[in-house]
């Protein structure tokens, strides 16, 4: 089996890659335009048993999905690709001229998709910060002549600022790097008492998908 490697793919190819898991990939992609408010009621939420031996709350969530598909088949000079759907169907595209080495891909290849996501949130001492938000996206791709794949992984941290904390209601205030100030409802009241006006919220959101083709061993 040639060695399976990594490149940038074109996002048709990812997007149509995940055969019979749209609802799935829709979910998580949900969940990341929602990091902020989840993030933020995360820190006033439930602990990890090592985050509760710390002085200010922190907690960590994170899950993989893998995708497999078959290839039916490939035509090298159109680069039209069709893929097993998971449901007797199929799925078919056009690879984009970015998807290198598509000529070592035949019918019988196997597609593989893997989606990690993960979020992770912290609550520390706010001196000397400041409101933020970045984000970093790596890429790497396959040399010539070895079988396609991908890896792209996509990084973002934003850090938020407590500007109130109201333990008889149970509520907290966040400012984010627009200057915007909004409100948010605790879900564990204790949390509020490790933290204090001035402390940083700190979320780091990765998302990571790695696609690669490889041929069906033979039995």
């Amino acid at each position: 089996m040639n060695k399976v490697s990594i490149l940038v793919v074109s996002a048709s190819f990812l997007a149509l890659a995940a055969c019979g898991e749209q609802d799935n990939a829709t979910a998580g992609m949900e969940a990341v335009e929602e990091k902020v408010v989840a993030g933020s009621e995360m820190v006033a939420g439930d602990t990890t048993e090592a985050a509760e031996m710390e002085e200010k709350p922190s907690m960590e969530l994170s899950r993989v999905r893998t995708i497999t598909a078959e290839v039916l088949s490939v035509d090298h000079e159109t680069r039209l690709v069709s893929l097993s759907d998971g449901d007797g169907g199929a799925v078919m595209f056009t690879a984009g001229e970015n998807v290198r080495n598509l000529a070592q891909v035949e019918p019988g290849d196997l597609l593989e998709v893997n989606y990690l996501q993960s979020v992770a949130v912290e609550v520390v001492d706010g001196k000397g910060l400041q409101a933020i938000a970045a984000e970093v996206t790596d890429a790497v791709r396959a040399e010539d002549g070895e079988m396609p794949g991908a890896a792209v992984v996509n990084t973002t941290v934003e850090i938020f600022m407590v500007e109130d904390i109201n333990l008889e209601n149970n509520t907290f205030k966040l400012k984010n790097v627009a200057g915007e100030i909004n409100e948010f409802l605790a879900r564990n009241p204790e949390n509020l008492k490790k933290s204090k006006v001035g402390d940083s919220v700190i979320i780091t959101t990765t998302e990571a998908v790695a696609i690669e083709v490889r041929e069906l061993e033979a039995e």
